[in-house]
């Protein structure tokens, strides 16, 4: 079990680096709006995903077969901690926090992809909302339209009136 519980982590934390290091990427595409490079980088996407699915799959087996020996099965960490009491010198636990933290980076890096993602779906919609108006404040659907009022301008389209 300690050996199965080392293999996984080892295999976590070259996952866990190559994911933060694609997400890092990912967010300064993201961060420049480089829609052919996100594009190129979707397959690598997918992939990441695979072997983090793979990691979780471990995961499970392993807490499953601790659960089946009578051991800790409820967290990685907590079975860590019970067999590095029976055998110390694995540092098991130490090396389930570590992993946790890489965790807690790549949730932090998970979070600013996503607000990026999302700040430039907001330009965007503004952006259309800009040109389907013609610049106008009140958009022509609206009940308070003043089709006697006109306006045009903004720094990014002016389209007249």
């Amino acid at each position: 079990m300690i050996t199965q519980i080392q293999e996984f982590l080892d295999k976590l934390s070259v996952v866990q680096d190559a994911t933060l290091d694609f997400l890092k990427r990912k967010g300064d595409l993201l961060g420049k709006s480089d829609a052919k490079g996100l594009t190129e980088i979707a397959d690598e996407e997918q992939t990441v995903m695979d072997r983090l699915h793979g990691v979780f799959e471990l995961r499970h087996q392993i807490l499953q077969q601790a659960k089946e020996a009578d051991l800790p099965s409820d967290t990685l960490e907590s079975l860590a901690a019970r067999l590095d009491k029976e055998n110390p010198g694995n540092a098991l636990e130490e090396r389930c926090r570590d992993s946790i933290q890489k965790s807690r980076l790549l949730r932090h890096q998970s979070l600013a992809n996503w607000v990026l993602a999302q700040r430039t779906a907001i330009h965007l919609s503004q952006l259309i909302e800009i040109i389907g108006t013609k610049g106008k404040p009140n958009s022509t659907y609206s009940r308070h339209h003043n089709k006697e009022k006109s306006y045009t301008g903004g720094s990014i389209v002016d389209l007249g009136g």
